[in-house]
């Protein structure tokens, strides 16, 4: 019962994150795609470990973009909590998702290993 309500918050944290990302910082954030790809919650809802993936055609900007995220994390949080309605809105913790790099380069040794 507890695991189906956690599942809940997490996936209206993760709609309600992109969406205060997306829209209310869209003037800081520019030429990047942003997508929170997960969003754990623990039990006691004091935390949040949000883990956001940043697809940009600079490299260099990734970290960047990462930072300005970092810096703005309580003005997320504000604008988050006006979207969902929770007697406590968890602290967040921003993590940089590097999965679909990480697939990528599996992907592409694979691809050696057949030729």
């Amino acid at each position: 019962m507890a695991n189906n309500r956690l599942d809940k918050i997490n996936s209206e944290l993760k709609k309600a994150l992109a969406e205060v990302i997306n829209y209310k910082l869209k003037d800081e954030i520019s030429n990047a795609i942003i997508s929170v790809t997960e969003a754990k919650t623990t039990l006691n809802l004091e935390y949040c470990d949000v883990y956001i993936s940043i697809y940009s055609p600079n490299k260099d900007n990734i970290e960047k973009i990462f930072n300005i995220l970092k810096n703005n994390i309580s003005f997320i949080r504000t604008e988050t909590a006006k979207l969902i309605k929770l007697r406590q809105m968890p602290k967040l913790q921003l993590h940089l998702d590097t999965s679909e790099e990480y697939s990528a380069h599996i992907n592409e040794l694979l691809q050696k290993i057949n030729k």
